[in-house]
Protein backbone atom coordinates (compact mmCIF):
# COMPACT_ATOMS: atom_id res chain seq x y z
CA UNK A 1 0.00 0.00 0.00
CA UNK A 2 1.22 3.72 -0.94
CA UNK A 3 0.79 5.90 1.54
CA UNK A 4 2.09 9.72 1.74
CA UNK A 5 3.28 11.31 5.21
CA UNK A 6 4.92 13.94 6.06
CA UNK A 7 8.49 12.59 7.00
CA UNK A 8 8.79 13.20 10.74
CA UNK A 9 12.02 12.06 11.36
CA UNK A 10 14.31 15.30 10.81
CA UNK A 11 17.58 13.33 9.48
CA UNK A 12 16.02 11.52 6.79
CA UNK A 13 14.60 15.21 6.02
CA UNK A 14 17.91 16.41 6.15
CA UNK A 15 19.23 13.93 3.80
CA UNK A 16 16.61 14.35 1.47
CA UNK A 17 17.67 17.88 0.87
CA UNK A 18 21.27 16.95 0.58
CA UNK A 19 20.70 14.26 -1.80
CA UNK A 20 19.57 17.07 -4.29
CA UNK A 21 22.35 19.24 -2.82
CA UNK A 22 19.95 21.55 -1.58
CA UNK A 23 20.50 23.58 1.67
CA UNK A 24 18.94 22.01 4.61
CA UNK A 25 17.59 24.05 7.50
CA UNK A 26 15.19 22.86 10.40
CA UNK A 27 12.36 24.30 10.01
CA UNK A 28 12.35 22.39 6.12
CA UNK A 29 9.56 20.28 5.52
CA UNK A 30 9.40 16.72 3.50
CA UNK A 31 6.68 14.14 2.98
CA UNK A 32 7.47 10.83 1.42
CA UNK A 33 5.66 8.15 -0.99
CA UNK A 34 6.41 5.00 0.95
CA UNK A 35 5.17 1.66 0.09
CA UNK A 36 6.23 -0.40 3.08
CA UNK A 37 9.96 0.70 3.69
CA UNK A 38 10.42 1.43 0.21
CA UNK A 39 10.43 5.80 -0.49
CA UNK A 40 9.29 5.63 -4.14
CA UNK A 41 9.42 10.00 -4.03
CA UNK A 42 9.40 12.73 -2.19
CA UNK A 43 8.64 16.56 -1.49
CA UNK A 44 10.85 19.15 0.10
CA UNK A 45 9.15 22.70 1.11
CA UNK A 46 8.97 25.08 3.85
CA UNK A 47 5.71 26.83 4.71
CA UNK A 48 6.50 30.36 6.45
CA UNK A 49 3.38 31.51 8.23
CA UNK A 50 0.72 31.97 5.08
CA UNK A 51 3.49 30.75 2.63
CA UNK A 52 4.20 27.71 1.31
CA UNK A 53 7.66 27.17 -0.97
CA UNK A 54 8.56 23.95 -2.85
CA UNK A 55 11.78 23.29 -3.39
CA UNK A 56 11.62 19.97 -5.04
CA UNK A 57 9.52 17.10 -5.99
CA UNK A 58 10.48 13.59 -7.00
CA UNK A 59 10.76 11.98 -9.12
CA UNK A 60 10.42 14.65 -11.76
CA UNK A 61 10.62 12.01 -14.65
CA UNK A 62 7.42 9.85 -13.43
CA UNK A 63 4.32 12.89 -13.88
CA UNK A 64 1.59 10.92 -11.94
CA UNK A 65 3.93 10.42 -8.64
CA UNK A 66 5.18 13.80 -8.84
CA UNK A 67 1.47 15.10 -9.50
CA UNK A 68 0.31 13.52 -6.69
CA UNK A 69 3.59 14.37 -4.02
CA UNK A 70 3.06 17.42 -5.40
CA UNK A 71 -0.74 17.80 -4.33
CA UNK A 72 -0.34 16.44 -1.01
CA UNK A 73 2.47 19.08 -0.11
CA UNK A 74 0.20 21.66 -1.01
CA UNK A 75 -2.48 19.71 1.30
CA UNK A 76 0.13 20.05 4.06
CA UNK A 77 0.44 23.70 3.84
CA UNK A 78 -3.14 24.17 3.20
CA UNK A 79 -4.20 22.41 6.57
CA UNK A 80 -1.64 24.73 8.14
CA UNK A 81 -3.34 28.12 6.88
CA UNK A 82 -0.78 29.14 3.62
CA UNK A 83 -3.13 30.90 1.06
CA UNK A 84 -0.79 31.11 -1.60
CA UNK A 85 2.11 28.98 -2.69
CA UNK A 86 5.59 28.91 -5.01
CA UNK A 87 8.44 26.89 -6.55
CA UNK A 88 12.06 27.53 -5.78
CA UNK A 89 14.45 27.84 -8.57
CA UNK A 90 13.86 26.33 -12.09
CA UNK A 91 14.88 23.00 -12.03
CA UNK A 92 11.45 21.90 -12.19
CA UNK A 93 9.50 24.48 -13.63
CA UNK A 94 8.53 22.16 -16.79
CA UNK A 95 7.14 19.03 -14.32
CA UNK A 96 4.92 21.54 -13.05
CA UNK A 97 3.86 23.09 -16.39
CA UNK A 98 3.38 19.75 -17.33
CA UNK A 99 1.42 19.19 -14.83
CA UNK A 100 -0.43 22.36 -14.83
CA UNK A 101 0.41 23.78 -11.60
CA UNK A 102 1.69 27.28 -12.73
CA UNK A 103 -0.49 30.51 -11.98
CA UNK A 104 2.46 32.76 -12.95
CA UNK A 105 6.03 31.94 -14.09
CA UNK A 106 7.47 35.17 -13.39
CA UNK A 107 6.23 35.28 -9.50
CA UNK A 108 6.68 31.42 -9.63
CA UNK A 109 3.43 31.25 -7.99
CA UNK A 110 1.73 27.43 -8.04
CA UNK A 111 -2.22 26.96 -8.37
CA UNK A 112 -3.61 25.67 -4.83
CA UNK A 113 -7.16 25.54 -6.95
CA UNK A 114 -5.52 22.40 -8.27
CA UNK A 115 -6.21 20.77 -5.58
CA UNK A 116 -9.71 20.49 -6.66
CA UNK A 117 -9.66 19.32 -9.80
CA UNK A 118 -9.00 15.94 -11.35
CA UNK A 119 -5.29 14.70 -11.99
CA UNK A 120 -5.93 15.07 -16.16
CA UNK A 121 -3.04 16.80 -16.44
CA UNK A 122 -0.53 14.10 -15.96
CA UNK A 123 -2.12 12.09 -19.27
CA UNK A 124 -1.17 15.05 -21.60
CA UNK A 125 2.22 14.73 -23.74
Amino acid sequence: MLEILVCEDRKVTENLYKSLGLEYKEEYLAIRAMAGEECLGFALFLIEEKTETVFAVEPKNDRMLADGLLRSALHVGCERGITAAFFAGDDYMELYEKINFIDDKETKKLKLQNLFTDCCSCKKE
